[in-house]
């Protein structure tokens, strides 16, 4: 569902009436999706924002679309639409979670712009928008290539230190090209706020939040939840394939895309989930019997019961406290539980803040997403007892959490082994002797 929201905090007076502009953001949308048919799920799961005075359009980290009518009208139709796809590539491209450790951000917002426009083609661009070939190597000086991603950009134009070293975008660039006071690669002039640097796009670009940016979802300021963006990015991949497919022509980058976002994978976190549970096995070896399949060493007229391999019950407890976003939560539990179901291992959902809910073995985001309930204190060791409780008793327990909780005193009894999946990437330490996965977001979701 497309929603419009009107704002002029911190901006001078609108030039263009706020119907106007979300009529001429409507424009830009239905000529995104003539050009782009595939963009449907992306362009309608976005949260569209008026920010007069802003002089551009620019998305945060949390996919919101900001935009200032008197930007949309100087612009021909054609212009933004091209704008608008710039921006929702961001986000598709997840390139505020990509920037490397240590790199500038100007740096990484340059070849991001100049990726994302290769694919676009400057015949629809402004005239002043980055393309590969404005980037210069750093080994040769030779211009770079087209259909290179990101990183490879990255590595080839920056020299040591954190600029661009005479780059488009470098304000130290003597040679008549784009410094960031100058625009932002789109054909615009952004504005500013008194007493800060002119926005060199928004936070899906590099992370960096900007003044005019509304900040985390709240109430008063919704944005679309994680799931619901992933949901969205797998379905225009899905029909930029079948676009394909009926023969039609889609540029090099984004069948690559495509291709990569739904490509099987297993986050980086699961497959360390993986090697606890795969060990736990290894570890029990052969422990059951069985009479269903008689032991080939029975004698005649005896049945003896055969070996089987142990297969771990697994109770996930999850994190509801306030500190907690259920739709993260809920991505992560139905993660933990592909890997758990592909051991052939039973698993049973708790949900916990300073109570524990049974949620039995539910199979859906959605449903899990719905039973999720808390919000209040955090203390884990209430869902870590009650899984204990349970009957069949679990031989793993998984908590997942933002690590802010206290801990039992001691190892679990009977053997059962504690993993703990945090969250965050800071998050407090639990105690020595539990089995720590990394699952924060940049270890969930690859892009």
């Amino acid at each position: 569902m497309v929603q419009v929201v009107t704002r002029r905090k911190g901006a001078t007076p609108a030039q263009t009436a706020p119907s106007i502009a979300v009529d001429l953001m409507g424009q830009a949308r239905a000529k995104l999706l003539e050009i782009r048919p595939y963009y449907r799920a992306e362009v309608f799961a976005r949260r569209y924002v008026e920010t007069a005075g802003l002089g551009t359009c620019a998305a945060d980290k949390w996919a919101r679309v900001y935009y200032d009518p008197v930007a949309l009208e100087k612009w021909t139709p054609e212009h933004r639409a091209a704008v608008l796809e710039h921006e929702l590539s961001h986000g598709m491209r997840v390139h505020h979670a990509r920037i490397p450790p240590g790199c500038h951000p100007d740096a990484w917002n340059v070849v991001a712009d100049a990726a994302i426009n290769d694919d676009i083609g400057a015949a629809r661009l402004p005239a002043d928008a980055i393309f590969p070939a404005m980037l210069k190597d750093k080994d040769t000086g030779e211009p770079l290539p087209e259909g290179l991603c990101e990183e490879e950009y990255l590595a080839r134009v920056v020299r040591d230190g954190p600029g661009l070293d005479g780059q488009p975008g470098d304000p130290n660039d003597k040679d008549g090209n784009r410094q960031p006071e100058d625009g932002d690669g789109k054909g615009n002039k952004p504005g500013k706020k008194p007493g800060d640097k002119p926005p060199e796009g928004g936070s899906a670009s590099d992370g960096k939040d900007r003044w005019w940016e509304l900040g985390p979802p709240t109430k008063e300021h919704p944005a679309p939840s994680p799931a619901a963006l992933d949901a969205a990015r797998r379905k225009v991949a899905e029909d930029i394939r079948e676009h394909v497919k009926r023969r039609g022509t889609v540029p090099a980058g984004l069948a690559r895309w495509a291709d990569l976002v739904l490509a099987p994978r297993v986050a980086a976190w699961q497959k360390q989930l993986d090697a606890v549970l795969r060990g736990d096995l290894s570890r029990r070896g052969f422990q059951d019997q069985t009479h269903a399949r008689p032991s080939r060493r029975s004698p005649p007229g005896i049945m003896l019961p055969s070996w089987r391999a142990f297969k771990p019950t697994v109770a996930l407890v999850g994190d509801t406290s306030g500190s907690m976003g259920t739709e993260d939560l809920a991505q992560v539990i139905n993660d933990a539980r592909d890997v758990t179901h592909a051991l052939g291992a039973p698993v049973r959902v708790w949900a916990c803040d300073a109570r524990a809910v049974d949620m039995g073995s539910t199979t859906l985001t959605g449903d899990i997403a719905a039973g999720l309930i808390g919000g209040g204190g955090t203390d884990m060791r209430v869902g870590i007892e009650a899984a204990l409780a349970a009957r069949p008793r679990p031989d793993v327990v998984v908590v997942i959490t933002d690590g802010g909780t206290p801990w039992p005193d001691h190892r679990l009894p009977g053997g059962v082994t504690l993993v703990v999946a945090l969250t965050q990437p800071d998050a407090p330490r639990p105690p020595a002797w539990a089995r720590v996965i990394e699952a924060h977001r940049t270890m969930v979701r690859a892009p």
